[in-house]
Order: C-alpha cells, then sequence, then structure tokens
C-alpha cells in the first residue's frame, strides 16, 4: 500500500467508493435529463442510487435498531423526500395553471406516465409509497423477529421484490406505466440491505462476496434485462461497490466529483443522494464529541488526536523538513490553545479551577489558554 506522501507526490488520491460512484450516477442523471439525442444516453444512474439508499438505511437505521426506531427512520427519511417534492408540484401548478389531485397525493404512477411537473415525479412516488409498505411491515410482530435476523430477512425481502418484477408483468402487464410502481423497485432497494449485512456489518469472506455480487447479478438480470443500459450500469457500479471500499484515482477526478481527500465533507453533504441519513450521522458524531467534553480527560485525548492528524498531513504535503517543523510548531500552538479551552470547559462543568491540570502528569502549558 503506497504512503501518502507518496501518492501527494504521484497525484493520486484514495476516495470512497460509495461517494465516486455517486458522483457518478449523478453525472449520468443529469446527461440524461440533458437529452443529449446527438450523443446518446447513459442511463441506469437511477438504480444505483436507489440501491445505495437502500444501504445507506440499512447501515444508520435498520444496524441496531428497533421497530419503533426504524419507523421514525421511514418517516423522516419520508418527509425529507416528499416536502420538497411536493412543494415542486405545487410550483409547477401554479406556473402551468393545471392541477392534478393524483400528482398533488403522489400516486399518478399508478394510473399515467403523464404528468404535469417537469421532473421525474416518479421516484419520489415510488419511494415514497415503497415506505409506506415497510411501515406497514414493522408495525406488524415480523418486524421485531426481523430486526433481529437482518441477513436473512434482507435475503428474504430481496428475493421477494426480485420475484415480484419478474412474475407480476405476466398477471398485469405494468408496460404502460413504465413498471414505475413500488413492488417493482422492492427488490432494488433492498438490494442495498443485502449488500451491507453480507459484506460490511459482517468481516467479508469469499463466500459472502459472491453471494453479494450473485444478488446484484441476479436484480439486474430480473429487473432491467441484459438489453438495457441499467443492467450494465448497475452490474458494473454494484461489483465494484462491493468489491472496493475505496477506489486510487487522480486527484483531478476527486475533485471533479466534489471529494477531498477520500472523505465525505460535511458541508458538502447536502448536495448528495440520503444526505438526510449521512447528516444524522454526522449529527451523532457531533453529539459524542460534545459528550467527550464534559470528560476531564477530553483535554489529552484532543492533542494526541490532533497531533496524529497534523503529523499525517505534513508528511503527505512533500515539503521540506524544515518547513514542515515550523508548521507544526504553530499547528502545536493552536491545539494548546484549543485543548485549555476545552478544558477550562470540562473543569467548569466538573466544580475544578480554570487553568489547573484535571489530570494527573498532563503538562501546565497544554491545558493553560
Amino acid at each position: 500500500m503506497r504512503k501518502p506522501s507518496d501518492l501527494a507526490r504521484s497525484g493520486l488520491t484514495r476516495i470512497d467508493t460509495d461517494a465516486f460512484m455517486r458522483a457518478a450516477a449523478i453525472c449520468s442523471i443529469v446527461w440524461n435529463h440533458a437529452n443529449p439525442s446527438a450523443l446518446g444516453a447513459f442511463g441506469g444512474g437511477m438504480t444505483f442510487l436507489m440501491m445505495l439508499s437502500g444501504f445507506n438505511f440499512a447501515r444508520f437505521s435498520l444496524q441496531g435498531g428497533t421497530p419503533e426506531s426504524v419507523r421514525a427512520a421511514l418517516v423522516r427519511l419520508g418527509l425529507r423526500i416528499g416536502v420538497p417534492s411536493f412543494l415542486l408540484v405545487l410550483f409547477f401548478f401554479a406556473a402551468l395553471h393545471r392541477f392534478d389531485a393524483r400528482e398533488l397525493l403522489f400516486v399518478s404512477n399508478w394510473w399515467t406516465r403523464d404528468r404535469i411537473s417537469l421532473f421525474p415525479l416518479w421516484y419520489p412516488e415510488v419511494m415514497l409509497q415503497m415506505f409506506v409498505l415497510l411501515y406497514l411491515l414493522f408495525l406488524t410482530p415480523l418486524g421485531r423477529v426481523a430486526l433481529s435476523h437482518m441477513l436473512a430477512f434482507s435475503l428474504a425481502i430481496f428475493l421477494v421484490g426480485a420475484g415480484l418484477r419478474y412474475a407480476l408483468p405476466f398477471v398485469w402487464n405494468t408496460e404502460y406505466l413504465n413498471h414505475d410502481l413500488p413492488h417493482l423497485y422492492l427488490w432494488n432497494f433492498t438490494l442495498g440491505w443485502v449488500i451491507f449485512f453480507l459484506v460490511v456489518a459482517r468481516p467479508p469472506t469469499a463466500l459472502t462476496v459472491l453471494l453479494a455480487i450473485g444478488c446484484v447479478a441476479l436484480g439486474s438480470a430480473v429487473g432491467w434485462g441484459v438489453h438495457r443500459l441499467d443492467f450494465w450500469w448497475l452490474i458494473v457500479s454494484g461489483a465494484i461497490f462491493v468489491l472496493f471500499r475505496t477506489l486510487l484515482l487522480p486527484r483531478i477526478v476527486a475533485q471533479v466529483a466534489g471529494i477531498s481527500g477520500g472523505h465525505h465533507q460535511p458541508g458538502g453533504l447536502h448536495r448528495l443522494p440520503a444526505a438526510p441519513l449521512l447528516l444524522r450521522a454526522d449529527r451523532a458524531f457531533r453529539a459524542r464529541m460534545e459528550g467527550a467534553r464534559a470528560d476531564p480527560a477530553f483535554p489529552v485525548r484532543l492533542v494526541r488526536e490532533r497531533r496524529r492528524v497534523a503529523a499525517a498531513r505534513l508528511d503527505a504535503s512533500g515539503l521540506s523538513r524544515a518547513r514542515r517543523g515550523g508548521l507544526a510548531v504553530a499547528a502545536a500552538r493552536r491545539v494548546a490553545a484549543l485543548a485549555g479551552r476545552a478544558g477550562d470547559r470540562s473543569r467548569a462543568g466538573h466544580g475544578l479551577q480554570p487553568g489547573r491540570p484535571a489530570v494527573t502528569g498532563m503538562p501546565q502549558g497544554v491545558v493553560a489558554a
């Protein structure tokens, strides 16, 4: 594995696979909606984003959740999708002087593909209706049983969804609706659950990785068929997503994708799909940090962590040793001041005198502001 300094000099950077694939999927959707008839479409980005939404839902809501917390997460996610979509629908109704109650209630996908709103309304309709189905599922005793056996349940509900997608068109051909119905996309959303509980929630093995890729291939074939670009988009991006947690790419590619240093930047999360789930994780991290500040030993850990991060960044910068030394001294002074302020707050919360070390053996100069 290359050292950070080697990566910096080579112009490469290591980024999270899901962040890069998400950016690529968004670019493909924008490309398609730009309607480049002379250059051709590149469909399939939405099917990967739906799988990634399911993956993030499993990661932040299903793992370690209860039926109550899962239902609450479904409501929150539904509101974050539904409220902006509802406002957009009202805007187009007012702008075009037209009205459709079915479109306003997000159920028009059961009757027609025509719409007044000039955006892909089928996606929020399908997602919101799917959330209603899952909400009802987690109201039953089956929901509690499922949460205690999430891998088996994820595989079962994915296979049920794939079976519905394959068999129901023979009973009711919904091609005139473009198959944009919630039970026909259930496999796509729960495919993300399967991937998470197979290769992320537990240490991956060759068997679980092959099973995850097999589920991606099965879903792609049943959901789209090999004649659709969506099939190739999902099977290629899904296999990359399963096999690699990070990708080594040119720095310019990471910058174009809006990714810096291989990490999600909280300030840009609102521009990404499934952003509410990612921001929820960020808020949880900040809450843990606030709890840590109540600990008298927090300044010590803060200093050590900040020094470690600063040293790693300087090693990766490619600067001369003398220049790195000068920057390290300046960084140490800033860290000491920050730790001192944090120490004063934590000591005040414990009834101690500010400016006095709260931890035996800690240098006075570190905790003093």
